[in-house]
């Protein structure tokens, strides 16, 4: 008979039955899940944000824009040409300066520097107001067009020049332009040198809608672009106010547009109000549903140089 000999028990496995495992992967489920969420959720108010920034920054851009242009018109120049509701054309001072010499309807301009600037080169279709201070009397002093009430004197040319005797000292350069003034709209006599000369662009500004994406943009155009070049946007559409011009004169009575054409002369503040909307629905909040954004800005702007 074989003697009984002690038996060691079986051990154990290391490791997960299947039910934990089971219940370890709805946890990661679950916890992944509301990381995700909120991450998409972050996501979301980040760029609903970002657009809402942007929305608003084109505007402000169109606000920044048009009253540092509409603040230096003279109305009683014919600085504003034609007025309506969605659009304004104007005449843009684009170089000042002042005369070096004179050669009958030739004018050089003073070299750039200390009494002359310009945005852009002049061309030939700009106008030109020139200063003439006449006789020894400050009340006879005026900006000169053709004749009075009359727009500006015409420039026919514009080639490069000399001003062989500047009125600035110590200019480094004498290398300079002159412009032609059109012959049907002669200068007056007392035309001399030294006198100072602003020179103008017919510009136009408006909406305009864009044909690669339908959307509407605060256009700038002159006679040197075909069309509407980019200053900002997109805006709402002109139907649905995305610029709007109001115009009032001294008294600030405002003036209708039946009254556009007769009292563009009297404009002493314009109002600007610009409306933009998001492109797409935004949701600051983070949830999956958001909505379009819609925001808007008024700008008052009082003209320098209005009728007293």
């Amino acid at each position: 008979m074989r003697p009984l000999t002690p038996t060691t028990p079986p051990r154990a496995r290391a490791g997960f039955t299947i039910i934990e495992l089971l219940i370890t992967l709805v946890m990661f489920s679950v916890i992944g899940g509301a990381i995700v969420s909120v991450l998409n959720g972050q996501q979301r108010f980040g760029r609903a944000a970002a657009e809402i920034g942007a929305t608003r920054m084109q505007m402000q851009t169109a606000q920044m824009v048009l009253p540092s242009e509409l603040r230096m018109l003279s109305p009683t120049d014919r600085d504003i040409l034609t007025i309506d509701a969605t659009s304004i054309l104007m005449q843009s001072t684009i170089a000042t300066g002042v005369v070096c010499a004179r050669a009958v309807n030739v004018l050089t301009i003073e070299p750039t520097g200390r009494l002359s600037s310009r945005l852009f080169m002049p061309v030939a279709g700009d106008s030109a107001f020139i200063w003439d201070d006449r006789g020894a009397s400050a009340a006879d002093d005026t900006w000169r067009s053709s004749a009075p009430g009359t727009p500006a004197h015409a420039v026919s040319a514009v080639a490069p020049a000399v001003c062989a005797t500047p009125l600035t000292f110590g200019l480094a350069t004498t290398a300079t332009y002159a412009i032609t003034i059109a012959g049907a709209t002669p200068m007056h006599a007392t035309v001399a040198r030294g006198a100072p000369i602003r020179i103008t662009r017919q510009v136009r500004y408006g909406l305009y809608q864009s044909a690669a994406d339908n959307n509407w943009y605060l256009g700038y155009r002159d006679p040197t672009f075909a069309a509407y070049q980019y200053v900002a946007g997109p805006f709402r559409s002109n139907s649905n106010g995305g610029l709007r011009f109001a115009y009032f004169d001294n008294s600030d009575n405002e003036i209708t547009a039946a009254n556009y054409v007769s009292r563009r002369d009297s404009v002493a503040r314009i109002e600007i109000t610009t409306r933009v909307q998001s492109a797409s629905q935004l949701s600051l909040g983070g949830s999956s549903r958001g909505q379009v954004f819609y925001d808007s800005l008024k700008v008052g702007v009082s003209l320098r140089n209005r009728v007293p």
